[in-house]
């Protein structure tokens, strides 16, 4: 993404530069519905934590996430472990997200055109 960026302007998106008709949404499947938690980051090195609990860390030497840990790590913890309503209004921006992009795509109707030409490049 960041030589596209760079190479096509800083607004570039894939899906509709290359008029991708499948756009890949990723909603939050997380039992605790929350964004991710950044604990520490320097440059492009980053550890969060997850709506499952599990702390991850990224470096940008190895760019494979590694699982530091879990917030749940004896079998006893499990049955004060709770998931989240998944009718609670925070999980209703997830579904109000997708709808918008959506309503995007139905909005410019010569977006396809438009894409067909910078295909052509």
């Amino acid at each position: 993404m960041k030589r596209a960026r760079a190479k096509w302007g800083a607004d570039f998106d894939p899906y509709r530069h290359f008029d991708l008709d499948y756009v890949v949404v990723n909603p939050n499947m997380d039992p605790l519905i929350r964004p991710f938690e950044i604990l520490k980051q320097e440059g492009e090195d980053i550890v969060l934590k997850t709506g499952f609990g599990a702390t991850i860390r990224r470096s940008a030497d190895f760019p494979m996430p590694h699982f530091d840990s879990f917030s749940v790590s004896e079998p006893e913890q499990m049955a004060d472990f709770a998931f989240d309503d998944p009718a609670a209004p925070v999980a209703e921006v997830a579904v109000a997200q997708v709808r918008a992009q959506e309503d995007r795509d139905a909005v410019d109707p010569a977006h396809r055109a438009r894409a067909c030409e910078r295909l052509r490049w």
